[in-house]
Order: C-alpha cells, then structure tokens, then sequence
C-alpha cells in the first residue's frame, strides 16, 4: 500500500503547481488569492491536498451542472419575455464559467509554464535595458492598474444581476412577486424550479444561489487576469525589443568602448573588433526573440476554446 501511494506521488510530481518560491510570490502577486479560490493551478502534492482538490472540483462543477439542469425545466415554464431573456442570459454565464473552468484545470501545466517564463523576468541588456524597462513599465502601469479593477467588476456584476434586477422591474412599475408562477419560484434572485417545497428549504438554495454568483464572478474575472497578465507582459517584452533593436549601433559602440577603453573603430563596419561587439548585441536580441516566440507558443492555446466561445455567446445575446 505504501509503494501504491509513494508511485502514486511521484506521478503527480510533474503536476506540482507552484515549483518553487518565486513561481508562488508571482502568483500571488498577480491573482491574490483567486488562484488558489479557482483551483486552475490547485496543489496535488502531497495526497491530502490532492483529495481536498478533488472534492473542491466536485463541488464546483456539480454546482453548476444542478444549476444548468433546473434551467432546462425552468425555461419551457416561463411566459414572461423579460424574465425569459434574464434566465437565458445567466445560463450563458454559467456555461460560460463552467467551460472556462475545465479549460484552465486541463491547461494547468501549460498555465505554470507560461508564468515561469514570466517569472524570470525582462531580458537584459545591461544598464541601458534596464533604464529602458523601467520607463516601459512606467508608462504601462495605468493599463495594467486599470486591468485589475476586473475581478471587483466582474463579481459586483453577478450581484447586481442576482439581487437587484427584480428590484429595477418593481422600481419601473412591475408589481412585486413571491408566489410561484408555472411551478417557478419568484422569491429568490435566479428564479428557478425546483423540485421541492422551495419554502422549507428557502435558505439553503439561497446559500447555494450565493455560492453559483461567486464561483461564476471569481472564474471569469480570475480568466481574464490571467489573458491580462500574459498579454501585457508580452507587450512589455515586445516594446523592449523594439528599442533595443532600434539601439543596436550605440550598444554595440558602448561595448566597443567598454571592451577597449583606449581605442576607436576604424571604419566601424569593417572593424573586426565592433563587428565583433554588433554581432554580441544582436545576438542578445536574437535571444530576446526567441524567448518572447517561447512565451507566446505557450500562452497562445490557452486562448483558443475560450475565445470562440465567448464569440459564440455573444452571438446568441445579441440575437436574442
């Protein structure tokens, strides 16, 4: 049995999450806790932190695959429009999050490869690169400040659309409701059937209401970060290139002169000596391109289900 269970840790081993301090600093940094709240990087080692993933996930995706079976029989039984195209649209946001979800969890390790890239940080081109970084980050920062209001908006969303749409109907002359209609109950914020007495069991669907509008606010906005991150710091890199490489002739007569202090290129391209320092400087660049292509063959797939399904549900949402 202990050979059984030390196999089955060393299988899980090339799953581990967090490989290192820094990877976990720079997630942390980045996600606050909504990372450790989405599981899309949960720890697997050791054992004990494994089931308490799994039963995570399962409780997760049972939420939302209770949530999405009520609204196949909760729609046929809805005569009003409005409450129709609400309903519709929430379960949009529930397959939405649930497709996000089981997405992320299986490119987990792909997830972990392009943040270590991230995590070693810009490419050096000595004190000049880092002068160039620091003014490049600067002038990102508002962008980047801006990108981190998305969590906060996406969760107040899904309370706003929970708890205070019915409260707009009746402000705009809508009569309030808490009788069921057609077998659907009116008193909760999603208006579901069930198939229970709703009023026994009133706060407990109410709890488990609560808990389907956070996992949807934490997955989405969580989701988007993580595109915000990549892409942002892809651009960064992408700007530092651009100016190194616009610099190139002045790095490589500052290296000259670093090199040999007490000389000066003599028709510099014809100079062995500052061919050989353009050649070290584009050869940095060279490196610098092949470690952006590296970042972004690994970030690219993480974007492709998502995206096109979101094209598609907004399709349908314009439609209706």
């Amino acid at each position: 049995m202990l050979n059984l269970w030390a196999r089955l840790d060393r299988y899980l081993e090339s799953f581990d999450s967090v490989h290192g301090e820094q990877l976990e600093r720079l997630f942390m940094d980045l996600y606050w806790h909504l990372y450790k709240l989405t599981g899309f990087v949960a720890d697997l080692r050791p054992i004990h932190k494994l089931i308490l993933t799994l039963f995570r996930h399962a409780v997760l995706v049972g939420t939302f695959v209770w949530h999405i079976i009520l609204f196949m029989f909760t729609i046929p039984l809805i005569a009003e429009e409005s409450l129709l195209i609400r309903n519709v649209h929430f379960l949009m946001f529930i397959a939405f999050s649930l497709t996000l979800f089981v997405w992320f969890t299986s490119k987990r390790k792909r997830i972990i490869n392009t943040h270590r890239l991230i995590a070693e940080g810009f490419h050096l081109y000595g004190a000049e690169g880092e002068i160039i970084t620091a003014r490049l980050v600067k002038n990102f920062r508002r962008t980047y400040i801006v990108s981190l209001s998305i969590p906060t908006v996406a969760i107040c969303s899904s309370a706003f659309f929970m708890f205070f749409a019915s409260t707009i109907d009746e402000l705009t002359g809508s009569p309030p409701r808490t009788d069921p209609e057609n077998g659907v109950d009116i008193s909760l914020p999603v208006k579901f059937w069930y198939p229970w007495d709703i009023k026994k069991w009133y706060y407990f669907q109410l709890i488990h209401e609560l808990m389907l509008a956070a996992y949807v606010g934490i997955i989405i906005s969580t989701s988007d970060l993580i595109y915000v991150n990549i892409t942002y710091n892809i651009c960064l890199q992408l700007q530092l290139l651009l100016e190194t490489l616009g610099n190139l002739e002045k790095r490589a007569y500052k290296e000259f002169h670093e090199l040999y202090p007490d000389q000066c290129p003599v028709k510099k391209y014809k100079d062995p000596k500052f061919l050989n320092c353009y050649e070290s400087c584009l050869k940095q660049n060279v490196l610098h391109h092949q470690f952006i292509h590296r970042l972004f063959i690994e970030a690219i797939p993480l974007a492709t289900i998502p995206i096109f399904f979101a094209f598609v549900m907004e399709a349908i949402a314009l439609g209706i």
